[in-house]
């Protein structure tokens, strides 16, 4: 039996012995490990209130808290060599608890329930107002092949490593996955303590937010990952990671194979916030333009771009990096063009009110005249996150139900789902209870998972799509063979040896789909329907459903189109063949005739000797006068006209020849028009 490459025994006996041991023995990896269960419950983030929390019913905010997930694409290599040694293996933990403020009968607020619990105003323990989900990991929630391919042993840091590749790896496949912690991801629990890791020491990364109605209201950065997923390889690879610019010349190096794609996951908290300030927050960690007015202790508030801002803190954790946003979003490093700049941002969000009916959305206010008719005030917050929404783009849906159809996801009863190609949003129907909270821990842990596995993809297909592009059936050269008159041999080896050359690239490019569906293309989650509806919506909404039935339609009428060329070919080819055969035996039949005229000319002085005659003169040369002329007209007959000058039967073969190329390369022209 072959031994699984998940159940080493240095990790059963590990988990063995970690049964026995108490959380405060675990060490900073082990704590980290998503596969130790002693680990299990230390695992997401927890957001408390602030203990001197106080608000009247009417001063709650419209919105506890939103959690984004920006899926930044980086240009490759944009941090090869760094320091990574503050930066924990595997990625964000998601959040674990939320607490929510208990009424004060006796002051009529709501106030932190810790608090009220030590002062023993609270009827209840204080654990039952913070709602707890806790992690799963990538391994657990993905079946195999699909953890394989998103590198679940890295995601989850198992046995403390931060890189994974599959133990057959025949395609160049690895993934390494690391997380800087502005905010601790191992926390307490149940009285259980974690280890003391320096890695999860908080560093300052929260702003308050400007907002009229919410004094306490803040956007803090709470983890920025750095995950770099390699493989499957193709056979120009470059053509992904090479810009076009004058600069940079459009051109293949057929050595390159390594398809790399680099992500900057900035995970974005904003807390007590109104409707207008979140609208806010979501504008601006989509578009440069949209900015928001933060401050932080002891400064001037300061209108900026949130992008920006995280930006800035990630640059100062890699030691003074140059990671900038260009006007459209994406990501670049400051003076370095050899790369491309990367496509734009998707996020995932988790949304959760404070209250039961919050706002719509400004936006939405101003120009909504009919009313939500099926819509609810979350499917319209939901859809407005989702689309990354602003002043400019994109227009406003209609609120009915053909365009409520296509941008839900899914109706729960607690939650609502909505995507777009911007984002996935998933909003709380409802202020947080103590059930149903399963998706404020999966939205940015295994649903970016699935974004990003989707963004490969969608890159795999734009690189086979190039490659196709690139490819040199019809090149210059075989077009100019193919539209000769005549065509004598070195045309048809030309053609012969471009036909191969093409049909190799052609099986290159074919094997390389294969092994993309092998890899890269899903269209469910094994016993995850959830995840099943949200990969759909995410195929669909970003276009790279589409682009796969291009790419897959494209290869099969590339098939026919080349098939037919090939076959133009090899007509030829076969042509040029017959008629070297040909020339052959004229040439071997004309060996022998000369051979017997050879011989009869060597005859003809020993039959003149032996010929009769008598004493004239003339008889021996009246004799040797016929056989000259039967030997004369012998040679000037037709038939040894064409032996001698075989051109000719040459010329009519190519003729012929170029007549059947002419038919079978107008064939191939109707296919391919």
């Amino acid at each position: 039996m072959t031994r699984s490459t998940h159940d080493t025994p240095t990790q059963k006996q590990h988990d063995q012995h970690a049964s026995f041991r108490r959380a405060e023995d675990l060490t900073p990896d082990e704590a980290n490990d998503v596969q130790i269960n002693l680990a299990y419950d230390l695992q997401g983030a927890k957001f408390d209130l602030p203990a001197d929390f106080e608000a009247t019913k009417d001063e709650l905010p419209e919105w506890r808290l939103a959690h984004f997930a920006v899926i930044v694409p980086l240009p490759v290599g944009a941090f090869d060599g760094a320091d990574f040694t503050r930066w924990a293996p595997g990625r964000f933990r998601g959040i674990k608890s939320i607490q929510v403020p208990a009424f004060d009968e006796a002051r009529n607020t709501y106030r932190n329930p810790e608090t009220m619990e030590r002062e023993r105003k609270l009827d209840q323990p204080a654990w039952r107002y913070s709602p707890r989900v806790f992690h799963r990991g990538a391994n657990v929630h993905f079946r195999r092949p699909l953890n394989e391919s998103m590198g679940a042993d890295a995601l989850d840091a198992k046995g403390g490593a931060s890189e994974f590749a599959p133990s057959r790896n025949r395609h160049g496949m690895s993934v390494s996955a690391r997380r800087f912690l502005f905010q601790p991801d191992i926390t307490p629990e149940n009285g259980k303590e974690p280890p003391a890791d320096p890695r999860q020491a908080p560093v300052d990364s929260s702003f308050s937010l400007i907002d009229a109605t919410n004094p306490l209201a803040s956007v803090t950065l709470t983890c920025a990952e750095l995950l770099d997923y390699q493989g499957p390889e193709l056979k120009y690879a470059d053509t992904a990671n090479q810009l076009d610019t004058p600069d940079t010349p459009d051109t293949l190096d057929t050595d390159a194979r390594e398809f790399r794609n680099q992500f900057l996951v900035l995970h974005v908290v904003a807390e007590h916030c109104s409707g207008d300030a979140l609208e806010a927050v979501s504008k601006s960690l989509h578009r440069p333009r949209s900015k928001v007015k933060v401050g932080r202790p002891g400064e001037e508030p300061r209108t900026r771009n949130l992008l920006e801002v995280c930006f800035d803190k990630v640059n100062e954790v890699l030691g003074g990096a140059q990671l900038q946003v260009s006007r459209g979003g994406t990501a670049y490093v400051k003076g370095d063009r050899r790369r491309p700049l990367a496509t734009r941002p998707y996020t995932t969000i988790t949304a959760i009110p404070a209250c039961d009916e919050p706002a719509l959305p400004r936006r939405m206010r101003s120009s909504l005249r009919e009313g939500l008719g099926t819509w609810t005030r979350h499917d319209a917050w939901a859809w407005f996150l989702a689309t990354r929404a602003d002043d400019y783009s994109p227009e406003l849906t209609a609120m009915d139900q053909v365009s409520l159809d296509a941008s839900r996801v899914q109706l729960f009863q607690d939650w609502t789902v909505h995507s777009d190609e911007n984002g996935l949003a998933v909003v709380r129907r409802s202020p947080i209870e103590n059930r149903n909270n399963n998706f404020w821990m999966l939205t940015g842990t295994r649903l970016v998972d699935l974004a990003i596995l989707v963004r490969r993809a969608d890159n795999y297909l734009s690189v086979m799509a190039k490659q196709m592009r690139r490819m040199s059936f019809g090149s210059e050269e075989l077009e100019a063979v193919r539209r000769k008159p005549e065509w004598d041999d070195e045309d048809v080896e030309l053609a012969s040896k471009i036909l191969r050359s093409s049909l190799r690239d052609f099986e290159d490019i074919q094997t390389e789909f294969v092994i993309f569906r092998d890899y890269l293309w899903y269209e469910s989650v094994s016993g995850r329907p959830v995840d099943t509806a949200v990969l759909h919506h995410m195929l669909k909404e970003t276009g790279t459903r589409d682009d796969f039935h291009e790419v897959a339609s494209e290869l099969e009428l590339r098939k026919d189109i080349y098939k037919t060329q090939g076959d133009a070919i090899r007509v030829a080819l076969d042509n040029v063949k017959r008629r070297r055969a040909e020339q052959a035996q004229d040439r071997r039949e004309q060996f022998n005739i000369n051979l017997a005229i050879v011989g009869t000319a060597l005859a003809i002085p020993g039959l003149i000797d032996l010929w009769p005659r008598d004493d004239s003169s003339y008889g021996a040369f009246v004799i040797s006068m016929i056989l000259v002329l039967i030997i004369t007209a012998f040679l000037l007959s037709p038939k040894l006209r064409g032996v001698f000058r075989p051109n000719q039967n040459s010329n009519q073969n190519s003729k012929y020849n170029s007549n059947t190329n002419h038919k079978a390369a107008d064939h191939g022209d109707k296919h391919q028009s």
